[in-house]
């Protein structure tokens, strides 16, 4: 009987140490998969091109952001008694901005600033027209969809925006938009 006992506990020693290593190699697939969402998730910055329409995401804490369209402009029209002119150009974007937070989030032009290659950073221009962004609170899970301009000079390269997450203490992230993507057909 010692012997079947002995056999019993090796090969309860060997079950043990095939189960030991298949709990090590599930428990490393699974840090993998988590290791590859945060990196995707820190990067978080995509370009989409179907059907020749052109868009970029990316995000800053608690706000998604994605941009449709460039353009670039000598005037700009906001109705009536607000137009603006300008012997360089304007960059418009067309800017959504998602409110992913379970609470209502404040929004405003003025967590944006371009920048340059040479890191020259460009303020927006302010409108009253309803198309361009205002500042507003919004609801959790409520998108606004607004223009967004800046001036800058002629021949400019490397544009990127710096989308923060937040106005005061709602803010401390940020994230840089490459809009070379959107630029290229221009």
């Amino acid at each position: 009987m010692e012997k079947d006992d002995i056999r019993t506990d090796a090969q309860k020693a060997l079950d043990d140490e095939k189960s030991g290593k298949s709990g090590a190699i599930l428990l490393g697939v699974v840090f993998f998969l988590v290791l590859v969402f945060v990196i995707s998730q820190l990067i978080n910055t995509s370009t989409s091109n179907g059907d020749n329409v052109k868009s970029i995401s990316s995000a800053a804490g608690k706000l998604g952001f994605e941009i449709s369209s460039v353009q670039t402009k000598q005037e700009l029209n906001g109705g009536l008694f607000d137009k603006k002119e300008t012997n360089e150009q304007f960059l418009v974007l067309k800017l959504s901005i998602s409110n992913r937070d379970i609470r209502a989030r404040d929004l405003s032009p003025t967590l944006f600033t371009l920048q340059d290659e040479d890191g020259r950073k460009y303020e927006f221009v302010s409108m009253a027209s309803d198309k361009y962004l205002k500042s507003e609170t919004v609801n959790p899970g409520i998108t606004r969809t607004g223009l967004l301009a800046f001036e800058i000079p002629k021949g400019v390269k490397g544009l990127k925006l710096k989308a923060k997450s937040g106005i005061l203490l709602a803010g401390g992230e940020s994230a840089f938009i490459d809009l070379a993507p959107l630029l290229s057909d221009k």
